[in-house]
């Protein structure tokens, strides 16, 4: 193993940090060659580079009629060859043969693209490898091109032979793939602007006669014209998002239905700089690699095989969610690992073992975010949009608390389901020391690791220990901010490119707008209105708590997630009291329904996962039923926590 460690110090990967020297590790497949063996032939597809461990290799051109073969180069230990036709992407233009026995490192075409693509220090030393051996086989190199031309080779002695054996090194690493939409979305996005334009504004002059014969108060209908016209150009996906977010407490201040401070009041909220806070963390443990190490010694203690590896990913995405705060984050740092391992498992493409690896990777890094309050920035938004007089006692403990019973059925239940529909009976062959050498690549913690996880340590401590000390969440979080600022984890430059200051804009105006429609009285309004239209469910909790779900199950397939958190919470939370049921219960119920992937850009961890692993690891159909059982598994789960909801008095 340490002469394969060797591999990423040749000058080739100098341009990458330790964490991605850890990720590439195992992307290498070592193989192993006796005297004379044919690596490959010129005019052969080129699918992979070579780096010589031990033994030679001559590369030439094949002879012409009535002459010798043109020798072009010998390779020995830490050379690498068969990057020309890589980046040429034409076929091979010389033939390579050993000259001793041999042992090498091949890497896929694949993952030579990956990573010369996202690392252009990398790009650029290939390019002045390739520019330097393009000189010596032209003979523009005078020097160099002597000393190949006197080296004594004798292609003869050397008689075809058969590889005595291959194995991998491992795998771990990608990213999500996918497109999709409904047609009727997809014909939307690409029609003209101005039937976009003039079919919103029919409909908004429809309904505000509709709600003006219904008697409303013009700042109601104004707040009602504005969320709606906000909720078709979120469908339509014309706009940014985050551009049409910070319309509505805009457009409410321009038309006088409520005041600045109102419809601001969302950039103040203390869940603003909570999230603030959360992000910076996020951003500085995913510049020193914290989570891959954490990622690696989890996983190390799992079972080597199926079963065992599926549910350490499921674990290790739920035990990790409070570390780096950011469902996405989790997701596409998590999925090259996820990848690398299938492809060094030699395991088929799109196979049951990897769409179940990939489903549990999606349940456990993805899907549990409820679970926690910091899990993803949309439970801050939730908990924002709670009445001040339910929300005021709800801590990180209390969320967790509240939350344990829906979050453990429904992990269950989607375990099940995963093992159930991609069944895998033969054996992984996972071996322990692969990550013994990843591990050893990162080395000891770095100072900006320990910085990190101290960090990290301070705000789970101080969230976990807030009814003791009664400091709110959101200064817990700044501090953090701070130790990582001040320990030079983040700058001023890492600030700006790692944190999502698009969805801090989002989430301050969708808040300040919710604000601005509890201030005028709306959310009461809509209460008292849409009452006689649930009488059928308003008699029973249970059918109450299902048609939320399925509520929110529905829109998300017209909205994205965090307008479509927003819609459900303002029009559900004021019947919570006529109910009795709190608040939160509807917040949990909302944020746990609302990941549905029937259709692939539903959800954009799935989404992220498909695009990013290029259907290698699965397809859309493969996943078409859990996707269905999803919803089931919510409503069980649901169902389940009742009782439990009951009986510590959040159901009454």
């Amino acid at each position: 193993m340490d002469v394969d460690l060797r591999l990423l110090e040749m000058p080739i990967f100098s341009g990458l940090d330790r964490v991605h020297r850890a990720k590439l590790l195992p992307e290498f497949e070592e193989i192993r060659f006796p005297a004379g063996q044919i690596i490959f032939h010129e005019g052969d597809r080129g699918d992979s580079l070579y780096i010589i461990i031990s033994g030679s290799v001559v590369v030439y051109r094949e002879p012409a009629p009535g002459q010798g073969p043109r020798i072009l180069a010998r390779y020995d230990a830490n050379d690498c060859f068969g990057e020309t036709a890589l980046l040429a992407g034409d076929p091979r233009t010389a033939t390579a043969k050993t000259l001793t026995p041999c042992r090498m490192a091949r890497l896929s075409k694949e993952r030579f693209d990956d990573l010369v693509n996202h690392h252009h220090r990398v790009a650029i030393d290939f390019a002045r490898l390739l520019s330097k051996r393009l000189a010596i086989y032209s003979g523009h190199n005078r020097k160099l091109h002597d000393v190949i031309a006197a080296t004594d080779i004798d292609l003869d002695d050397f008689p075809e032979a058969a590889v005595t054996s291959r194995w991998r090194l491992f795998a771990m690493l990608p990213l999500p793939s996918g497109a999709g939409g409904a047609a009727w979305l997809g014909w939307l996005k690409e029609a003209k602007p101005f039937w976009l334009l003039s079919s919103t504004a029919l409909l908004m002059t429809l309904l505000y006669c509709l709600l003006q014969s219904a008697g409303m108060q013009a700042a109601h209908i104004a707040l009602l014209l504005i969320i709606t016209a906000a909720a078709l150009f979120w469908a339509y996906d014309f706009f940014s998002p985050h551009a049409i977010a910070l319309c509505l407490p805009l457009a409410a201040v321009l038309v006088h239905a409520t005041k600045p401070a109102v419809a601001f009041s969302g950039f103040s909220h203390s869940s603003w700089f909570l999230i603030l806070g959360v992000s910076a963390l996020t951003a500085g443990i995913s510049r020193t690699g914290l989570m891959y190490r954490l990622a690696l010694l989890v996983m190390k203690r799992f079972p080597p095989n199926y079963g065992g590896q599926a549910l350490a990913w499921a674990l290790t995405g739920a035990l990790l969610t409070p570390v780096i705060p950011s469902s996405n984050a989790r997701v596409s740092l998590m999925t090259p690992m996820l990848l690398a391992l299938g492809e060094t498992l030699r395991l088929p493409g799109c196979g049951n073992a990897t769409a179940g690896l990939a489903m549990s990777c999606l349940l456990g890094f993805g899907h549990m975010s409820f679970l926690f309050l910091n899990g993803a920035a949309v439970c801050y938004l939730i908990l924002g949009l709670i009445p001040h007089a339910d929300a005021q006692w709800i801590s990180y403990q209390t969320w967790l608390i509240d939350a344990a019973p829906l979050g453990l059925t429904f992990f269950i239940l989607s375990f099940a389901a995963i093992l159930l529909l991609f069944p895998h009976k033969e054996p992984l062959q996972i071996q322990p020391e692969m990550i013994d050498a990843q591990l050893t690549v990162l080395g000891p913690l770095t100072r900006e690791e320990k910085v990190c996880l101290l960090a990290t340590s301070f705000s789970l401590i101080g969230f976990l220990t807030q009814t003791w000390h009664q400091i709110d969440s959101a200064w817990v979080a700044l501090t953090s901010f701070l130790i990582l600022y001040a320990g030079s984890v983040l700058n001023d430059k890492s600030i700006r490119s790692g944190i999502d200051w698009g969805f801090l804009i989002t989430f301050g105006s969708m808040l300040g707008f919710g604000n601005a429609m509890k201030d005028t009285g709306l959310t009461d309004t809509l209460s008292h209105m849409l009452q006689p239209l649930l009488a059928m469910v308003m008699g029973n909790q249970i059918a109450f708590l299902f048609a939320v779900a399925l509520y929110i199950y529905l829109l998300r397939f017209v909205l994205p997630i965090t307008p479509a958190l927003l819609v459900g919470m303002l029009t559900v939370t004021p019947l919570c009291g006529a109910m009795h049921i709190h608040p939160i219960v509807v917040g949990l119920i909302l944020l746990l329904t609302s990941n549905a992937w029937v259709l692939p850009n539903q959800n954009a961890m799935y989404f992220s996962m498909l695009d990013g692993t290029d259907d290698r690891l699965f397809k859309h159909e493969q996943t078409r039923v859990l996707s269905m059982l999803y919803g089931l598994i919510c409503l069980i789960a649901i169902g389940v926590s009742v009782p439990y909801w009951e009986m510590v008095g959040l159901i009454y």
